[in-house]
């Protein structure tokens, strides 16, 4: 569907960036170098075009029939030129083979300048009418062009109008599609991007009556052509919008693909689910693979969801291996979600932690328990701590750090619970060196509950 935008062989450069304009003065004429290729009925020319009146020289390139050029022969020194009515190129050079080269020069046309002027174009430069000689803009199509209501059109939407052929006849037809006040630009776009009069016809037929300019240029870029829309309606999804059909195209649905989903067992599939799939990767071997694994039930957003949070096979498996089979989708997915991985699981098993099932392993990840610290905490004579307060202990950062600071200060039988509570009070190790200190002073006996009611009341 889409077509080239250099199809005439144009690289138009001039057009886009001329510096110097402003300094050439109406009517004169040009002179450069040209090179060129001859290929089949077509010759690709390149002209060098000195400037004068500035540093900068200028290029551009295009290409031409053969026939459109007068007095053209090969392996020859001679003159040939390109007539129009912006003015007379004149190529002197010589032709060996299918290439050639030389110098020429453009004489603009005075009387089409006048003509130029009259329709409210005002001061013309030569190099804009040197283009406008080269992609043949004539008196007639721009006489054509203000009667179809195109008061206001520039030099170069002409010129690129041209290049890109946007003919008379094709604005008419584009008008009677109930496009009449659609712009320059548009048309051109229409042009670069293949949009024809019978694609919208076509489109108006399956029920798209009111299209915009926009829509159909989006609708050619990506492709969506009439026999894709057909099949789209054939696999009853009637009423699809285009913005959707675009949509389809961009995430590389395909009609099939909907088939294959119904053969999985989605016989209710709607398409902004097929392209959530397609985004996320959900491929059928996937699908698959996951009903393999035990869950034939699993939904579509289901499984969107299992490879937005790399729920693999190889993590179901691997979950399987360590002892949790038939987890539920959504507990599977939070595993994930919480970054519990398989050595992480390992790890506990290895330390003998009772009680390990999937919401523990979820807590214990959100509060950064590690498997390390049960091992450390063992080696400070806590060996059995159930999961709850293993929680707990990371909650309110008790940390074995922590825990060897207050067996340092003298409190080596110190409980879990008491520990959580001189963190919550912020009872550190100098505080309780100064408590022990105090006590000792005093004569008394000192226990850890007293040292929090010290902290408390700020002693």
């Amino acid at each position: 569907m889409k077509r080239t935008v250099f199809k005439t062989g144009i690289i138009f450069l001039l057009l886009l960036a001329v510096p110097a304009l402003s300094a050439v003065k109406e009517g004169k004429s040009l002179t450069g170098d040209w090179s060129a290729k001859i290929r089949e009925n077509r010759i690709q020319i390149r002209l060098m075009i000195f400037d004068d009146d500035s540093d900068h020289d200028s290029m551009t390139s295009f290409g031409l029939e053969t026939k459109e050029f007068k007095g053209l022969q090969l392996n020859k020194e001679h003159p040939f030129t390109l007539e129009r009515d912006a003015g007379t190129i004149r190529f002197d050079g010589r032709f060996e083979g299918d290439r050639g080269r030389g110098v020429f020069s453009f004489v603009p046309n005075n009387a089409f300048i006048g003509f130029l002027g009259k329709e409210g174009f005002g001061k013309i430069k030569s190099k804009e009418l040197l283009h406008l000689c080269i992609f043949d803009v004539n008196k007639v199509y721009i006489q054509d062009i203000r009667k179809l209501g195109y008061k206001d059109v520039e030099l170069s939407e002409l010129v690129a109008m041209a290049i890109h052929e946007v003919s008379i006849n094709y604005i008419r037809q584009v008008h009677a599609q109930g496009l009449k006040d659609i712009s320059i630009s548009k048309l051109i776009s229409f042009r670069i991007h293949d949009v024809e009069v019978d694609y919208i016809k076509e489109l108006k037929k399956l029920g798209y009556s009111d299209i915009s300019p926009s829509e159909l240029i989006s609708l050619n870029i990506h492709d969506v052509d009439i026999p894709f829309v057909r099949e789209i309606n054939k696999r009853g999804f009637k009423d699809v919008s285009l913005n959707k059909l675009v949509s389809l195209k961009i995430h590389d649905v395909d009609v099939e693909q909907i088939e294959v989903l119904k053969n999985l067992g989605y016989t209710n599939v709607d398409l902004d689910q097929v392209v959530s799939l397609n985004i996320h990767d959900v491929s059928p071997d996937f699908i698959r693979g996951v009903h393999k694994a035990g869950y034939k039930d699993i939904s579509l957003p289901e499984l969107v969801s299992f490879q937005i949070h790399d729920v693999d096979l190889d993590y179901i498996d691997g979950l399987a291996e360590v002892g949790f089979k038939d987890i539920p989708v959504s507990e599977l997915i939070s595993l994930k979600i919480h970054d519990v991985n398989i050595d992480y699981i390992k790890g506990f098993q290895k330390l003998g932690v009772k009680d390990l099932d999937i919401s523990t392993l979820i807590s214990f990840s959100i509060h950064d328990v590690e498997p390390a610290f049960i091992e450390d905490m063992k080696k400070l004579g806590y060996t059995s701590i159930p999961a709850d307060k293993l929680v707990s202990l990371n909650i309110h950062d008790v940390t074995v750090d922590y825990v060897k600071g207050v067996h340092a200060a003298g409190l080596k039988d110190i409980t879990l619970n008491q520990l959580i509570s001189f963190k919550i009070h912020d009872v550190d190790k100098e505080y309780i060196e100064f408590a022990i200190k105090l006590y000792k002073e005093r004569g008394k006996k000192l226990t850890p509950e007293k040292i929090i009611s010290m902290k408390i009341h700020d002693f």
